[in-house]
Protein backbone atom coordinates (compact mmCIF):
# COMPACT_ATOMS: atom_id res chain seq x y z
CA UNK A 1 0.00 0.00 0.00
CA UNK A 2 2.82 2.26 0.73
CA UNK A 3 3.69 2.38 -2.89
CA UNK A 4 0.08 3.65 -3.69
CA UNK A 5 0.16 6.12 -0.92
CA UNK A 6 3.45 7.44 -2.76
CA UNK A 7 2.06 7.31 -6.44
CA UNK A 8 -0.83 9.16 -5.21
CA UNK A 9 0.95 11.65 -3.73
CA UNK A 10 3.24 12.32 -6.35
CA UNK A 11 0.05 12.66 -9.40
CA UNK A 12 -1.67 15.06 -7.04
CA UNK A 13 1.90 17.18 -6.94
CA UNK A 14 2.25 17.04 -10.48
CA UNK A 15 -1.21 17.99 -11.16
CA UNK A 16 -0.77 20.59 -8.60
CA UNK A 17 2.37 21.91 -11.06
CA UNK A 18 1.00 21.38 -14.46
CA UNK A 19 -1.93 23.63 -13.46
CA UNK A 20 -1.88 26.54 -15.98
CA UNK A 21 -3.22 28.91 -13.63
CA UNK A 22 -0.16 30.83 -11.22
CA UNK A 23 -1.04 28.84 -8.22
CA UNK A 24 2.23 30.23 -5.66
CA UNK A 25 2.48 27.68 -2.86
CA UNK A 26 4.27 29.24 -0.23
CA UNK A 27 4.91 25.49 1.72
CA UNK A 28 2.61 23.12 0.53
CA UNK A 29 2.84 19.48 1.74
CA UNK A 30 0.54 17.19 0.33
CA UNK A 31 -0.09 13.67 2.65
CA UNK A 32 -1.41 10.20 1.88
CA UNK A 33 -2.21 8.40 4.89
CA UNK A 34 -3.82 4.82 5.44
CA UNK A 35 -6.49 4.79 7.89
CA UNK A 36 -8.79 2.26 9.00
CA UNK A 37 -7.92 -0.96 10.48
CA UNK A 38 -5.62 -3.66 8.81
CA UNK A 39 -7.91 -5.71 7.31
CA UNK A 40 -10.10 -2.64 5.65
CA UNK A 41 -7.47 -0.11 5.20
CA UNK A 42 -8.69 3.59 3.16
CA UNK A 43 -6.57 6.07 2.09
CA UNK A 44 -6.60 9.99 2.82
CA UNK A 45 -5.38 13.05 1.56
CA UNK A 46 -4.13 15.49 3.74
CA UNK A 47 -3.55 18.97 2.13
CA UNK A 48 -1.60 21.90 4.73
CA UNK A 49 0.83 24.57 4.59
CA UNK A 50 0.59 28.10 2.61
CA UNK A 51 -0.80 29.68 -0.42
CA UNK A 52 -0.62 33.35 -1.43
CA UNK A 53 -4.45 33.58 -2.22
CA UNK A 54 -7.45 32.13 -0.97
CA UNK A 55 -8.50 31.36 -4.55
CA UNK A 56 -5.27 29.17 -4.75
CA UNK A 57 -7.05 26.91 -1.81
CA UNK A 58 -10.34 25.88 -3.64
CA UNK A 59 -8.00 25.85 -6.74
CA UNK A 60 -5.52 22.76 -5.10
CA UNK A 61 -8.73 21.19 -3.08
CA UNK A 62 -9.91 20.68 -6.83
CA UNK A 63 -6.98 19.16 -8.44
CA UNK A 64 -6.57 17.31 -5.70
CA UNK A 65 -10.06 15.71 -5.71
CA UNK A 66 -10.42 15.08 -9.42
CA UNK A 67 -6.80 13.27 -9.31
CA UNK A 68 -7.73 11.10 -6.05
CA UNK A 69 -11.13 9.61 -7.12
CA UNK A 70 -12.68 8.31 -4.39
CA UNK A 71 -9.83 9.06 -1.75
CA UNK A 72 -10.62 11.63 1.40
CA UNK A 73 -9.45 14.99 1.21
CA UNK A 74 -8.28 16.92 4.52
CA UNK A 75 -7.51 20.09 3.71
CA UNK A 76 -5.73 22.98 6.29
CA UNK A 77 -4.83 25.14 3.92
CA UNK A 78 -3.97 28.69 4.67
CA UNK A 79 -3.57 31.68 2.71
CA UNK A 80 -0.99 34.22 3.95
CA UNK A 81 -2.41 37.50 4.72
Amino acid sequence: MSSKTENLKNKIMAAVKANDSNIVMTGMLVSVVKKGSFFSPTLEVQLSGRVDSKGDIEKIEKIAAEVAGDVAIVNTLRFKC
